[in-house]
């Protein structure tokens, strides 16, 4: 629910839509889809304002594909169609929010995410298998990961980028 103060980064004006029908039913779905298309424009909103560059980027994507476009980095939207590039500043309505700009322009690098947090993030995604685990099962399940995290940054000197990391060290490590 924290993403409803995504409303005060909106610069859009309120505006009504009419829905052509006379059905409630069919009213009160096409309601629901913009009310949830409108949370998830200000999620993207809030995204933007933080400082983790993961969260940036997917926010920079989510605004880009809710003005209808693919989010594409800035070199290759340069070197592509000059109408695709028009069409994605037509979109920037005259008074665009910045967060809203630099996912049509694709200004937002793509974070590189290192190796320390793919382990956060494994530990979060894989909450499944640990749900029904004692704090001391827990700690016992973690520590075999945690250290092998610890050995390759041992080995591959500090927290490089997942992108970063190749065959080479991983065989440095193993042996």
């Amino acid at each position: 629910m924290g993403h409803l103060l995504g409303h005060k980064l909106d610069r859009r004006a309120f505006a009504k839509r009419t829905v052509n029908t006379d059905s409630a039913a069919i009213a009160a779905q096409q309601a629901e889809d913009v009310n949830r298309a409108t949370e998830a424009y200000w999620g993207n909103l809030l995204g933007s304002q933080s400082d983790d560059t993961v969260t940036q980027h997917e926010a920079a994507v989510g605004l880009t594909q809710s003005a209808g476009f693919e989010y594409r980095p800035v070199n290759p939207l340069l070197d592509s169609d000059l109408l695709d590039l028009v069409s994605r500043l037509k979109a920037l309505d005259g008074g665009p929010s910045k967060p809203k700009a630099d996912g049509l322009l694709g200004l937002i690098d793509k974070a590189m995410l290192h190796l320390s947090e793919a382990m956060e993030t494994y530990f979060r995604i894989s909450r499944d298998q640990t749900v029904h685990k004692s704090e001391r099962e827990l700690r016992r399940w973690k520590n075999p990961r945690l250290k092998a995290l610890q050995n390759f940054q041992e080995v591959g000197g500090g927290d490089p980028a997942l992108a970063d990391t190749s065959r080479d060290m991983t065989l440095r490590v193993r042996d």
